[in-house]
């Protein structure tokens, strides 16, 4: 076939400029997506001026609408047969054109291909190990997807290499320009949805070698389209629109997008209408099959609500604590390091700090009041409470002067609980407090200080002695929602609302001498948050449960690396409707168990599958 490929001879032209050149920009325009209405032919026009603008500002160039060397060189690469008209009217309608849904997908997860044929270009069937490579690359960030090579003719994805006109709608040009074109999923797709297409009018290697173009590479861009993406604006994507050379790996786009089409989460099953109107919510781990819930009720009272979690992910309530406890706001609920305790910090009636022990069954069907500590801490708001070690435990709270306050408290045999220690003044105002177990008798306090900027503050407390460590100092700016877990990697994550009111993870080392020192964060991997909690994750991953800014629920999961890297793993897409006031329970065998205030104001659990 002769020589087609795409060339521009002219590499400088203004707005109003004729050009025979102008021509064949527009038709390249038109092409891919960018230009949709009439225009004078030759003729750098005011359409044919604003759809190159577009074309630049997708692809990162400085967006004039103008003809330049730049802009040159990126129309003439080479590039993906698909047109860019949803990234193109994704920009338009002001959203984000990072990663773009074509708006179908597969309604499931395990899926077969098989090839019509090869190329020449490349010995035996090593193009058909490169494309194996490819599919198994996307499978690796997916839970549960997988990718069969078969031979029958009914497979979900057909593989070819043709030239010019292959009957698909969509003729191949010659050397350079189009590589290639997939079909997306039915009905988007059509009549070809599943096809992908090489030209094989081009050169293919295994190596991408100069003259040659890399047949993973190229692959793994079109498997994209299969699977229901559209091209991104970040040039660096796997999914943008043209060919950078040999690229073998999925970027944090690559991986967002695709993760929205088979979310890494599955919703299993709920408790449906086990529970009634909740104001506040805590929740724990009980064991194995067990949880618990701390809520405030309708009435104003704490009340303990024990659930089991069935093998079809279903959760049923098992029994309650019903009327042993009175008044109860600002209510925290926290497990014994032996398990065979639970213990509720909370704020009375009239204001003041109360811890009440707790014993559970095993089977949750008996929740029972042990003792209290009575009258031995004033006025508090924001409270928190962890063991510490067997044998003690440690709140923090906002006292009634507004100061943060820190105090050891020892666990009696007959379930009372006797003050032994506390923080005094060293440290100032709080607006926000959580609280984390570091080590043995290290606990890590995450506030948001008077001047709404989030500190870290490392405490080790005795059964004499609540001694200030260190803290973060200035390394975290205004943050609101305050939330703070230990990764099992062995850093320190936060969870804040940012002054954009964006969820931002920030992780920490924290050493035992007290200095802290901020590694990293999640960067603009989260959307805005109205509520959120942060917790473990099956696999060693951490979850957090997030109300989006529409109000609904989503559970994020994140992969947290010894170095304090954060990399987004996947959502549960909108897979649960309104809520607030959400919680995360340590994880269940490979659930993910999230305890939320539905639209109605009852308590609802949720299990997720990952």
């Amino acid at each position: 076939m002769t020589a087609q490929r795409f060339a521009l001879e002219v590499k400088e032209l203004r707005r109003g400029d004729e050009h025979e050149e102008v021509g064949k920009l527009q038709k390249y325009l038109t092409k891919y997506g960018y230009l949709t209405t009439t225009v004078t032919p030759g003729k750098l026009d005011d359409a044919t001026s604003d759809a190159l603008r577009m074309f630049q500002g997708i692809g990162g160039i400085s967006a004039t609408g103008e003809l330049d060397p730049s802009t040159v060189d990126a129309l003439e690469q080479p590039r993906c047969g698909v047109p860019d008209l949803p990234t193109v009217n994704a920009a338009r309608r002001g959203q984000s054109a990072d990663f773009v849904l074509r708006g179908c997908n597969y309604p499931k997860l395990t899926f077969t291909y098989r090839f019509t044929n090869g190329t020449d270009d490349i010995a035996g069937t090593d193009e058909r190990a490169a494309v194996r490579r490819a599919f198994a690359t996307w499978a690796s960030v997916l839970r549960g997807v997988s990718f069969r090579q078969v031979s029958t003719a009914n497979s979900d994805f057909v593989i070819g290499w043709h030239t010019g006109d292959h009957r698909d709608g969509s003729a191949f040009d010659g050397i350079g320009n189009t590589l290639a074109h997939a079909f997306y999923p039915p009905p988007c797709g059509g009549a070809n949805a599943g096809s992908l297409h090489y030209d094989d009018a081009e050169t293919w290697s295994l190596t991408g070698t100069a003259q040659t173009f890399d047949a993973e590479t190229v692959t793994l861009h079109e498997i994209g389209h299969l699977l229901g993406l559209d091209h991104s604006a970040v040039t660096g994507a796997v999914m943008f629109r043209s060919y950078g050379g040999v690229r073998r790996s999925l970027t944090q786009d690559d991986i967002d997008g695709i993760r929205r089409l088979y979310p890494a989460l599955e919703r299993r099953g709920d408790s449906a209408e086990q529970a009634g109107f909740v104001g506040e919510i805590s929740a724990a781990r009980h064991n194995d099959n067990h949880a618990l819930t701390a809520v405030r009720t309708q009435a104003g009272t704490l009340k303990l609500i024990g659930w089991r979690l069935n093998a079809d992910g279903s959760v049923s309530r098992t029994g309650d604590s019903a009327e042993q406890a009175g008044a109860a706001t600002s209510i925290a609920l926290a497990r014994s390091t032996t398990g065979d305790r639970f213990v509720t910090a909370c704020r009375t009636g009239a204001g003041d700090l109360k811890l009440i022990s707790w014993s559970v069954s095993n089977d949750g069907t008996s929740i029972q009041r042990r003792g209290e500590s009575g009258n031995q801490a004033g006025a508090a708001t924001l409270i928190r409470v962890v063991p510490a070690s067997p044998l003690l435990w440690t709140t923090a709270c906002r006292n009634g002067s507004g100061n943060l306050s820190v105090i050891v408290w020892s666990l009696r045999p007959d379930g009372s609980f006797a003050r032994l220690a506390d923080s005094g003044n060293q440290a100032g105002e709080v607006r926000d407090v959580d609280m984390a177990v570091v080590d043995t008798r290290l606990v890590l306090t995450a506030v948001r200080d008077g001047s709404d900027n989030l500190k870290l503050i490392l405490w080790r407390v005795t059964d004499q002695s609540v001694q200030r460590l260190g803290d973060s100092g200035n390394q975290a700016g205004n943050s609101r929602l305050v939330k703070v877990f230990m990764d099992p990697s062995g850093v320190a994550v936060t969870a804040v609302k940012t002054a954009s009111d964006t969820l931002k993870l920030i992780t920490w080392r924290v050493q035992p001498s007290g200095m802290i020192q901020r590694l990293g964060d999640s960067g603009e991997l989260a959307g805005n948050t109205n509520g959120h909690d942060v917790g473990a994750a099956p696999d060693g991953r951490l979850a957090t449960s997030v109300i989006t800014e529409a109000g609904t629920l989503k559970v994020i999961l994140w992969q947290v690396a010894g170095d304090g890297v954060v990399t987004r793993w996947g959502d549960s897409d909108d897979l649960a409707g309104a809520a607030t006031l959400p919680a995360l329970v340590k994880p269940q065998g490979q659930n993910v168990l999230t305890a939320v205030r539905t639209a109605s104001s009852t308590l609802r659990l949720i299990t997720w599958g990952t």
